[in-house]
């Protein structure tokens, strides 16, 4: 099983979204001190504009809907919302060091709010501190992470944090850095390297006195800044859109060691010698499949240049074309029996297409896949060649990243244990990734957004030591909004509040557009389009919060609309 969607949060009926007549209201404030943003030296590639261009400037507290922060001038400065008066105060809540004069390329600074007191601050030049919030107007400095000396570097490496994981009852906290790097020549123009730490307190982590210890767990290089990151119960969760490569695993005192599931079309190597529940085939015409009592599996092997555009994949319910998009076809038949074509899809992986079909009738093994073939599985020839189910190696030679890896491939969800194995893996059969949301304060990952057909669906990462079959779960959905948004030619950041009560996209200046749920039984809900009264700034940043609020940062001012 895949990534396939709960049909029961899809409004099949959905008619679309309906402009509101009424204008949402809003309250401005102006910005002293602007928004400090790091600029590029020199333009590299499309991740450089997703690292640095595309960066979020506006950070919220999941523990406090009400504010908002971003780094102004020489301080983190905070917005609170005052619902009652429908005031906005907006004041500085911690002086910025000085800069780090040693680093190359710095990159923007991040935050990342760890409880209802504690926060992790990256000053966009590789330090990393943690800060205490409890007086809200005046965040107090406990200490700082040295990173670098593990790294073994001798300038310090500016990165964005991705995701933390704070673990009170255990003195344990787990961070995800992402930092971006030029590469040493044309092929490998550049590398995204993902540095997975612990860091062990030995006493109370709220205290300035409380030394600790800090261990890299993992490292992985990749081509493609990843779409999603997320430690879940010791284990990491990422979307990327290019195949992520181990660079060593790291001794490591944080975690125990996780028996590992495997998804469709991954397993252990010794089960995929002598399977009883997984059978393999092979056609004359040069393509594979394979099968167990719910799914099917099939691998057709690629030249080195195509890519998805290159690939016709056409999958009803009792019927398979797969072919190139010049005519070339390798499968044109009706299945054995019936398939769901919503719950099945295909991807690129490894120059290998592989399409997954889930089986509605007659589950069990089927003698043969197409109805037209005299295979028997009985007869059936084992695969000569490295089996398609193993799991794959990881890979620490740096030079194989290129450009173009797989940069017209689709993107994937893979999941690595504590000591960096591959756990899960499973590609999100040509769907787009459209937006990540912040992290929510009950102690849950961040959900990531899926577009499926023309709807938004939000997915959950799930306690992987519980999950046998599929770590995620469809948690909500957005109907047509996968749709709409790809109408926005213009469109800089896309999101929505926890609570999935609205989402909201903003263009590159000016507008930004509310999109809400429509009520109960209804077909149709209400859009809005709020104008900011800048007309030549940029905006920096958005965020919704669960109590419908959506706040817009620009360098010039930060606008509150009132959505619910």
């Amino acid at each position: 099983m895949s990534f396939v969607p709960n049909q029961k949060l899809i409004q099949r009926s959905f008619d679309g979204y309906k402009l509101a007549s009424k204008k949402l209201s809003s309250i401005s404030k102006k910005l002293c001190s602007g928004v400090n943003i790091v600029h590029l030296k020199e333009q590299f590639s499309y991740q450089h504009v997703r690292a640095f261009s595309l960066h979020n400037h506006l950070f919220d507290d999941p523990w406090n809907q009400n504010t908002v922060y971003w780094c102004g001038g020489d301080a983190i400065m905070s917005a609170e919302f005052y619902p009652i008066d429908a005031s906005l105060d907006v004041y500085p809540v911690f002086c910025l060091p000085a800069k780090v004069t040693s680093c190359y390329q710095a990159m923007n600074v991040s935050l990342f709010h760890l409880d209802k007191s504690l926060c992790l601050f990256s000053n966009g030049c590789g330090g990393l501190s943690l800060l205490d919030k409890t007086v809200k107007e005046g965040w107090k400095w406990l200490t700082d992470f040295d990173l670098s000396s593990l790294l073994n570097a001798s300038l310090l490496l500016p990165f964005l944090i991705s995701h933390a994981k704070l673990r009170l009852q255990d003195n344990l906290l787990e961070l995800v850095t992402l930092d971006l790097q030029k590469g040493q020549d044309e092929k490998q123009s550049i590398v995204v390297t993902i540095h997975w730490y612990c860091v062990t307190f030995h006493g109370p982590i709220k205290s300035s006195t409380t030394n600790h210890t800090v261990v890299l767990k993992h490292t992985f290089v990749s081509s493609c800044m990843p779409l999603y990151t997320a430690i879940v119960n010791q284990s990491f969760f990422v979307v990327s859109e290019s195949q992520l490569f181990s660079a060593g695993a790291h001794k490591s005192d944080c975690s125990s060691e996780v028996e590992p599931h495997y998804g469709v079309g991954y397993k252990r190597k010794c089960e995929a010698e002598d399977s009883s529940d997984k059978r393999s085939h092979t056609s004359s015409s040069g393509w594979q499949w394979t099968q167990s009592d719910s799914d099917i599996t099939v691998t057709v092997g690629l030249p080195d240049d195509v890519t998805k555009h290159d690939i016709s994949c056409t999958i009803d319910s009792n019927h398979l074309v797969v072919g190139f998009t010049d005519g070339t076809t390798y499968i044109r038949d009706n299945l054995h029996g019936t398939i769901d074509p919503d719950a099945s899809a295909w991807f690129i992986e490894h120059h290998r297409l592989e399409i997954s079909l889930e089986k509605s009738a007659p589950l069990g093994n089927w003698p043969v896949l197409l109805a037209n073939t005299l295979q028997d599985c009985e007869s059936a020839t084992s695969l000569q060649h490295e089996d398609i189910t193993d799991q794959p190696k990881p890979v620490v030679m740096e030079d194989m990243l290129e450009e173009c890896d797989l940069s017209d491939e689709d993107a994937m969800l893979m999941v690595y244990t504590a000591n960096g194995q591959l756990q899960y893996k499973a590609g999100l059969g040509g769907r787009q990734v459209l937006f990540s949301t912040t992290n929510p304060p009950d102690d849950q990952p961040p959900m990531f957004c899926v577009r499926h057909d023309i709807d938004a669906l939000l997915w959950q990462p799930l306690n992987v030591q519980a999950a046998e079959e599929f770590p995620c779960q469809h948690v909500g959905s957005f109907n047509a909004l996968g749709y709409v948004q790809a109408s926005k030619r213009d469109k800089k950041f896309i999101t929505c509040s926890n609570n999935l009560s609205f989402a909201c996209m903003c263009d590159c200046r000016r507008n930004v557009y509310v999109y809400l749920q429509p009520e109960e039984r209804a077909t149709i809900a209400l859009q809005y389009v709020h104008t900011l009264g800048s007309e030549n700034t940029d905006i920096l940043g958005i965020q919704a919060t669960t109590n419908g609020l959506l706040f817009v940062l620009t360098n010039e001012e930060l606008t509150v609309v009132k959505v619910n």
